[in-house]
């Protein structure tokens, strides 16, 4: 005699199983984005000045660097009121290596980290999908820092600030279209 019973309780405790696999991998893709910004936030609080006789370097300069780090082409606004006053640095965050990028915009100090969002979300072998569906921006405040994290052709970004988050919101606005 046959157990339906049985059957359908397996199915479902199979089904609970899936369903919890799902959310658990959703909740590491939020955990390793909260780690980009927390590295954001902390290379931005370590940065020391560089002194006033250090020369600055060009956007192109600094792109291309964060170019070869990353391994996809970077831009980065070519304004007045950018300053690039350091080169581009290597970071591991995660699993990847990212690209460090400081500057200032008029007198106030920010770091942009860029890395390939497969390296930011989940490993080079998976494809990389957003840990918040629908968002195409996350934005918050940390340690005394503000911070924008957004994707953009196949890169993470994320632009911290000691400013309050509607200025540096305003900066990627206006200038990381």
């Amino acid at each position: 005699m046959q157990r339906p019973g049985l059957a359908i309780v397996l199915l479902l405790l199979t089904a609970m199983v899936l369903v919890l696999g799902w959310r658990f991998a959703k909740d590491m893709d939020v955990r390793q984005a909260d780690e980009f910004t927390r590295e954001a936030c902390r290379l931005l609080s370590v940065w020391q000045p560089p002194p006033p006789s250090a020369a600055g370097v060009d956007a192109g300069e600094a792109a291309n660097l964060a170019t070869a780090i990353v391994g996809r082409r970077v831009l980065l606004p070519r304004s007045a009121d950018f300053a690039w006053v350091a080169t581009t640095a290597e970071k591991k965050v995660g699993r990847g290596r990212a690209a460090a990028v400081r500057f200032y915009f008029g007198q106030e100090k920010f770091l942009l980290l860029i890395a390939p969002g497969e390296r930011v979300l989940g490993g080079s072998g998976r494809a990389a999908s957003s840990p918040f569906p629908g968002a195409s921006i996350l934005s918050g405040e940390r340690a005394g820092a503000s911070f924008v994290l957004w994707k953009r052709d196949g890169l993470y970004y994320c632009l911290a600030s000691g400013r309050d988050l509607t200025r540096v919101f305003e900066v990627v606005r206006r200038y990381f279209p």
